[in-house]
């Protein structure tokens, strides 16, 4: 009898249900416990993410490495299109932001293509429509200037012949070969345009391979438009 009647306060408030007071109270803790850990999971997914992309360009500097050491030293060609499809290129272009990443000279030393998809790439191409199928850019003085005939400047890097070999290259340690580029819409990277920009989406800075085959994570306004970065060989080679 005393047990039933210590229960029927319990029984009774249990029937009227929780208080205003004592919502607010657990509506006041869960907000607080959600401010906490909803960044804490954005930035743990966030440096996962990262990592990934870290990982990722690892491996396409050393599936380069050993291409260039079944090719004589040199590196694949950097391509936008299909005109010069002959040849061993980082992959070629079918339109703006998609590549036929099949092509690639990199695959037999990859495990598939994936590896040129970031999981932290969100795949919108430039214009923001979806469809984009490659996170990485690489550095377009891989190709040094040995011009097809009837090319004339600059803007025939894209086309051209020849590559680099890495015995040539000045300062591995100093130059990049591939990053994530923040929208890539061609293979190749251009280091005084802006629609070639590193990514920020890793807490304001990017992934950054290196010819050494280092990676480091920096910010674009350190990369964008420092020749340093970007210059393979002098100048006076280029051509």
């Amino acid at each position: 009898m005393n047990t039933r009647k210590d229960m029927t306060p319990t029984s009774e408030r249990w029937k009227r249900g929780f208080t205003l007071v004592e919502l607010l109270v657990s509506f006041g803790i869960i907000a607080i416990l959600a401010a906490i850990l909803i960044p804490t999971v954005g930035s743990v997914r966030t440096s996962a993410n990262l990592s990934d992309s870290q990982s990722r360009i690892r491996q396409i500097l050393t599936a380069t490495h050993l291409f260039s050491l079944d090719h004589s030293g040199h590196m694949p060609k950097v391509a936008t299109d299909q005109e010069y499809p002959d040849g061993d290129f980082f992959f070629l272009m079918e339109s703006n932001g998609v590549a036929d990443l099949e092509s690639s000279a990199l695959l037999p030393y990859l495990e598939d293509t994936d590896i040129f998809f970031a999981k932290g790439d969100d795949g919108l191409k430039e214009d923001g429509s979806p469809g984009r199928n490659f996170s990485y850019s690489f550095n377009f003085l891989i190709n040094k200037g040995i011009l097809p005939e009837g090319g004339s400047g600059p803007t025939d890097f894209d086309k051209a012949l020849g590559t680099v070999q890495y015995q040539t290259v000045l300062e591995p340690s100093k130059k990049i070969m591939v990053f994530e580029e923040e929208a890539p819409n061609d293979a190749f990277c251009v280091w005084f345009m802006d629609s070639d920009r590193l990514t920020d989406r890793y807490a304001g800075k990017g992934p950054v391979g290196f010819v050494d085959g280092h990676v480091e994570v920096l910010e674009p306004d350190v990369v964008f438009g420092n020749a340093e970065y970007g210059e393979f060989v002098q100048q006076s080679d280029q051509y």
